[in-house]
């Protein structure tokens, strides 16, 4: 499809310290990566992980740029907000200079908002980018509606995971085991899930996974509760076996930088209902009373409510929708379109 064009990948790698917890935008990297590799199509990697290249690494990610660019066919940016406002409109340039082409992926939600809140000399770097750069993806839809007249070609490039489970999907009755797996910090609504799970009847089973945040700090009437259901972080490689053996996924998340969060694309990729919040990127993945439920941000009372209103009678529709609702974000019939909207830009 695009076999005879290399390209040169800019997005976030993990430190060393990332192994078993890194964040989802260095996840969807990593998926990236490993399409590719899978598809035998040519690439090299430049990392934009500032941690990886000690106190001047901004300096370092501006010089390794400029000597990359130049040696490869397609420029394939991959970056946050951040990474945007530091190093899209360098990239941009210096592609127009070596006459490269040059596709823009933004990962996450909240970019518009981010957009109008910088100053004046960031927003103009932000939009020299979007303006001159061949391809714009943005995670969500509303990303998409908001920065449609920003460039030539503006299209969503969703979260997306791959179908790497060894073994099918096989539905299981309702066991009233529910799943928290993501970073545990305040804003993903770890206390709020502590709350709720101190009111549900003995029965009910929560177990909460993922690194933790420096600066989370446990309530201290909360602190028995969380000893007792925090499992320790999850390596990527076992994210879905973790996931196959509950029964709901919950997400109860504030964190203003949401998007489509992955494991929400996980748990649907297993059969698995979600409970979350109805943030704007949420909203448009999770069917509330379809393929889960969406519960008020900060209220850990609707949460417990939420939680009850999955029984053995709504379980198997709930599971069946999740796994159907997959099907948007499977990366190999993402990818197949991603791969042809760059292969009609590179021919222009």
């Amino acid at each position: 499809m695009v076999m005879n064009k290399s390209f040169l990948l800019v997005g976030k790698c993990r430190t060393k310290k990332d192994l078993a917890g890194a964040g989802g935008v260095i996840r969807l990297f990593e998926v990236l990566i490993e399409d590719l590799t899978q598809r035998n199509i040519e690439f090299s990697i430049l990392d934009l992980n500032r941690r990886n290249y000690g106190i001047l690494g901004v300096l370092v990610i501006y010089w390794k740029l400029i000597g990359q660019i130049g040696k490869h066919d397609v420029v394939f940016f991959n970056g946050t907000a951040e990474e945007y406002r530091f190093y899209a409109w360098y990239v941009v340039l210096f592609s127009k200079i070596f006459r490269k082409k040059t596709i823009l992926r933004k990962f996450a939600g909240n970019f518009d908002l981010f957009y109008e809140k910088i100053d004046p000399i960031s927003r103009r770097l932000i939009t020299y980018a979007l303006s001159n750069a061949d391809l714009n993806y943005f995670e969500t839809k509303y990303l998409v509606k908001y920065f449609q007249s920003f460039g030539k070609r503006v299209y969503q490039f969703p979260n997306v995971r791959m179908t790497d489970y060894s073994e099918p999907v096989v539905q299981k009755g309702f066991e009233k085991k529910f799943v928290f797996l993501s970073h545990i910090k305040t804003d993903k609504g770890v206390n709020e899930i502590l709350e709720a799970g101190a009111k549900l009847p003995e029965d009910y089973i929560i177990h909460l996974y993922g690194p933790v945040a420096k600066d989370y700090k446990c309530p201290e009437g909360l602190k028995d509760r969380f000893e007792k259901t925090y499992k320790g972080p999850v390596d990527k490689r076992n994210v879905l076996e973790v996931l196959n053996n509950y029964d709901v996924v919950l997400l109860p998340t504030y964190h203003k930088g949401e998007g489509h969060p992955g494991v929400i694309i996980e748990a649907f990729s297993m059969g698995k209902p979600v409970i979350a919040t109805p943030l704007r990127g949420i909203k448009e993945i999770v069917q509330d009373g379809v393929s889960g439920f969406l519960v008020p941000a900060k209220d850990p009372d609707a949460l417990y409510e939420c939680i009850l209103k999955v029984s053995k009678d709504n379980y198997a529709s709930l599971c069946s929708n999740a796994l159907s609702n997959f099907t948007q974000f499977d990366n190999d019939k993402v990818m197949d379109r991603v791969l042809k909207e760059i292969k009609n830009c590179c021919s222009c």
